[in-house]
């Protein structure tokens, strides 16, 4: 986990040992995410789509690149030791950078005085800080709550049943891969409720 008060955003990514400087504005990993949750891109095509994420796009992306830019868009250093070594299944998203932008905006206005439409640069590593720092009243955080919480821990039947009909009047388009379909037939499927799961 790296101290952001001391150590530097990185502006590189390593593959095969090599330091391949990357585009950093949080815009631009939101369209990554985009990328990533694309259905209709086959996985194997995906590396050939990642040059527009390198300073000095390579002559022929791998899946090494790909692979580079997951790790800097996941920002796991910004994470305690703790969270990054679990190995959970894949979840459900329980936020999209799209469909949630209009509440995303009014919070960092709101919070933050930051006007993500006008704002300067922000690297993406700073942007999702503050989108962690987000207190639990921000629209963002209760959109969250109510998609990822899991309703079999909440004891009162009525904030139960509250709960369901807000998360469907929310509810994100998902459509499961065939591995997760399993794990919820088996019961090992788990809802999200990280509030850095994006």
């Amino acid at each position: 986990m790296i101290n952001i008060f001391y150590e530097s955003f990185p502006d590189a990514v390593t593959v095969e040992d090599r330091s391949c400087p990357v585009v950093t504005d949080f815009r631009d990993w939101m369209k990554f995410s985009g990328l990533l949750g694309d259905q209709s891109i086959p996985a194997q095509v995906l590396p050939f789509l990642t040059a527009a994420w390198f300073r000095m796009p390579p002559a022929v992306p791998t899946r090494a690149h790909f692979d580079a830019l997951v790790e800097f868009y996941q920002a796991r250093p910004l994470r305690p030791d703790s969270e990054t070594s679990q190995k959970n299944p894949r979840k459900p998203p329980v936020f999209d950078w799209n469909i949630d932008a209009p509440y995303l905006l009014a919070d960092f206005r709101q919070f933050f005085r930051i006007d993500l439409i006008h704002a300067g640069s922000l690297h993406w590593w700073e942007f999702l800080s503050l989108f962690c720092g987000l207190p639990e009243t921000s629209q963002s955080k209760k959109r969250i709550f109510y998609r990822g919480c899991d309703l079999d821990q909440i004891p009162d039947r009525f904030r139960r049943e509250e709960i369901r009909r807000i998360r469907n009047s929310i509810a994100l388009p998902y459509v499961m891969q065939d591995d997760e379909i399993g794990a919820a037939m088996t019961g090992f499927f788990q809802k999200e409720g990280d509030s850095f799961a994006i």
